[in-house]
């Protein structure tokens, strides 16, 4: 069989497949997003101060000072940690007008300073 003639076999099964019905077990609006550090998430985790500032970047684009920076990222790591979050990754924009996805994980050492995760 041709490489192309193994594609349309291919195209053929999948298109005449039936269709498989899941059974979730809980609607997906309580579940989609739920492990976003978003204004809620926020909201709850930081302070009122950092809070605010935070929502006004957010909202407005306003800078954000260094210093309430390392407190929602001090913030958002308790948060993750504390969900159960060995790895993470984030989407951004940098000016060369492609996207870039950047991954990291978190480690956490015994007494002598050696990884455990």
């Amino acid at each position: 069989m041709s490489g192309n003639q193994a594609r349309l076999t291919a195209i053929a099964g999948i298109t005449t497949r039936p269709p498989v019905d899941v059974d979730m077990p809980l609607p997906l609006k309580k579940i989609w997003a739920d492990d976003v550090f978003n204004l809620a998430t926020m909201e709850e985790c930081l302070s009122k101060s950092a809070f605010k500032a935070m929502k006004k970047t957010v909202q407005t684009g306003a800078p954000l000072d260094p210093g309430t920076a390392d407190v929602v990222a001090a913030a958002m790591k308790d948060w993750a940690i504390a969900k159960g979050v060995k790895f993470f990754s984030h989407i951004f924009y940098p000016m060369t007008n492609v996207t870039a996805e950047k991954h990291d994980g978190f480690i956490v050492t015994n007494a002598d300073g050696a990884a455990i995760t």
